[in-house]
């Protein structure tokens, strides 16, 4: 797997593959994949594609419980009469064991959310993009949601459907404006999840659902149409359910520390078929392991009535699923809308408690957590432990600490994100001939999701000192980002103690669609420099062939690429004479992966090379370009970031 190799450096072995130890660690995080995919191709599934989904998207990111964390933190919320949130406990106000053994609690923070922005209170709340929705997603102030709609294990009965109906959309009406939900169904790719603020598409999405239990047709996809070949597909239908319920803990759990809530709507899928077909309570493990790794809260809601069972639904699923990741079981009731409060509720109010294991040893095993508070009457809800990391987890953690930082990769990585905060366009923004007459250039493309519907047809560019004033220059227009060469680029002679940038998109009619500042610094180091580094991408062969034959092509503003693409780099060094040029390839930890044969430079006013960069062969991930120059006794570097996609 691509994607293993390219985002974990430790996983390799010196002559390639997988490390086994390695992959052996990390089973845990992958067992709930590994088993859909090959349960998949026993049944004859053509494709398993939401499970290879939910592992490129969750595996870059950390759960909270891995190899290394000194420290156990564990969210409780604590209630008392009519539901209401209990304040002002401190830490010796609670009682906290670890495998029966008491523990010291060091740390206790009651966090208190309301769905409404705590800062930045003037940004617009729209979505804007993936990226945008993973940044807003690890604010402290917002809360996470996401609503599972087991489609395949609930009755397509009006008494059910309407009710249900009306209690989630009510449901949505108790988030805040600053709170991010999801929405998912057993058939959906992790890659397809959307965290949004949008409450009408929300609704939208509970007008139309009703269930399919024992239905088989019509056939929603190939997935679907294998199923018929089966000979238990009631076993198979549950399977998916709990390996998608998996996928999406994951992904919710790769998001950030703090609690993510998933509710849950199903009758229950069944894990007991009978001594032929067995049972598939491995499935629900791996739920529950994903879940307390990744402090995930998954609380269930049955659309039945009270007293109610209806056909193959299992509550024994629904009652194992809430107390073994801490949620509510919102079941065998006619108003669940109840309930969701209390969802909302414990997502709003907790305590986050935080202690030192006194028992660390590394043996890989599930340490049982119970709290209790020192105060009759209350309700206190917790999840019931965590995986101790591994003995080669342990191993990894400590050389991953003990490595050190490779200068200048924080910066790169970081500049890639700014890069990917919610503008109307793509911005390239570099600083050239910073040996000589310094000169800023710029240009842009356009973005897939823009802030509005209107389309960006150009762009002004005005140059402004460090302090407000008047622009240093007149102002230059970018047309179209896909127009000759002449227009595309916009070079503005720049101060040695560098400037500010103002950037205005424009649509057809001339209305603005988004306008910022960039600060652009000065002059570097005259004695040996770098020009910022820049890509180009070619989508055609022919494309590829101009851009090669191109004296002074331009760069694309792009900084996120698909295998597909054709991807080249200049570097620019100055001066001219007696420069030797490097070029290599680090992942996002700054573990070198390759050098680049940059071969003879070319020397005219700076010494120049051109190297493609092999996207193609690349895992999708976060990758960092280093370039490096040497001149006698002096050396100089410029480091930029890119992404390979999809």
């Amino acid at each position: 797997n691509p994607f293993l190799v390219a985002t974990s450096p430790a996983a390799l072995q010196p002559g390639g593959g997988l490390a086994p130890e390695w992959l052996q660690s990390r089973m845990h995080l992958f067992r709930p994949v590994v088993a859909a995919t090959a349960f998949a191709l026993v049944a004859g599934w053509p494709q398993v594609r939401a499970a290879q989904d939910a592992a490129a998207q969750a595996t870059p990111q950390r759960p909270t419980f891995r190899s290394g964390v000194a420290t156990v933190r564990v969210d409780v919320s604590v209630t008392g009469r009519k539901g209401a949130v209990v304040d002002g406990l401190s830490a010796a106000d609670f009682i906290l064991e670890e495998d029966g053994v008491a523990q010291t609690i060091d740390t206790c923070q009651f966090i208190a959310l309301t769905g409404e922005r705590l800062t930045d209170r003037e940004e617009s709340l729209e979505i804007r993009s993936p990226e945008h929705a993973e940044a807003e997603a690890a604010r402290d102030d917002v809360r996470l949601f996401a609503l599972f709609l087991d489609d395949y294990h609930i009755d397509k009965l009006p008494q059910i459907t309407l009710p249900l109906r009306r209690g989630l959309t009510e449901f949505i009406d108790l988030l805040g404006p600053n709170d991010l939900i999801a929405t998912a169904d057993p058939l959906t790719p992790m890659s397809a999840l959307e965290l949004t603020r949008d409450r009408f598409d929300l609704k939208e999405t509970v007008r139309k659902f009703e269930g399919r239990q024992g239905e088989l047709f019509p056939v929603r996809s190939a997935l679907e149409e294998a199923q018929l070949e089966s000979r238990n597909w009631r076993r198979l239908r549950a399977e998916v359910t709990l390996s998608a319920l998996a996928g999406l803990v994951v992904k919710m759990g790769s998001l950030r520390e703090g609690r993510k809530s998933i509710v849950f709507v199903s009758q229950g899928p069944p894990t007991f078929f009978g001594r032929l077909d067995g049972d598939i309570d491995h499935r629900m493990q791996d739920v529950f392991e994903a879940a307390n790794r990744g402090n995930v809260t998954i609380h269930v809601v049955d659309p039945r009535g009270l007293g109610t069972e209806g056909r193959g639904g299992s509550r024994d699923t629904l009652y194992r699923l809430a107390a073994e990741t801490g949620g509510r079981a919102i079941v065998n009731t006619n108003n669940f809308v109840n309930g969701l409060h209390d969802v909302v509720a414990d997502a709003s109010a907790y305590y986050l408690l935080g202690y030192t294991p006194m028992r660390t040893a590394p043996d890989g095993k599930f340490r049982k957590i119970k709290v209790d508070v020192r105060r009759p009457g209350v309700e206190v809800l917790a999840r019931k432990g965590y995986w101790a990391p591994t003995a080669a987890e342990s191993v990894a953690a400590d050389t991953a600490a003990s490595r050190p930082e490779v200068p200048g990769v924080v910066g790169a990585l970081a500049g890639l994100a700014l890069s990917k905060t919610p503008r109307a366009i793509d911005t390239w923004i570099g600083l050239e001939d910073p040996g000589g007459a310094a000169t800023v250039a710029v240009t842009w493309d356009r973005r897939t999701r823009a802030l509005d519907l209107r389309e960006v047809v150009a762009v002004e560019v005005e140059a402004l000192p460090v302090e407000d004033g008047p622009p240093m220059a007149p102002a230059q227009t970018i047309v179209r980002s896909d127009a000759p060469e002449g227009q595309a680029v916009a070079r503005v002679p720049w101060p040695a103690e560098g400037g500010r940038l103002r950037l205005t998109a424009r649509d057809e009619g001339g209305e603005v669609v988004d306008r910022w500042i960039e600060r652009v610094p000065g002059k570097a180091e005259p004695l040996l420099s770098f020009d910022d580094i820049r890509f180009y991408r070619a989508l055609t062969p022919l494309a590829l062939r101009a851009l090669r034959d191109a004296a002074r092509p331009v760069p694309t503003a792009a900084r996120s690429f698909r295998r597909t693409d054709r991807v080249l780099v200049d570097l620019v060094a100055r001066p001219a004479d007696g420069v030797e040029l490097e070029l290599e390839l680090l992942d996002s930890t700054g573990e070198r992966l390759l050098a680049f044969p940059v071969g003879p430079a070319v020397a005219d006013a700076a010494t120049r090379a051109r190297v493609e960069v092999p996207v193609a062969s690349l895992g999708l991930g976060r990758y960092v370009l280093r370039a490096r120059g040497r001149r006698g006794e002096v050396q100089a570097e410029r480091l930029a970031a890119f992404d390979v996609v999809r």
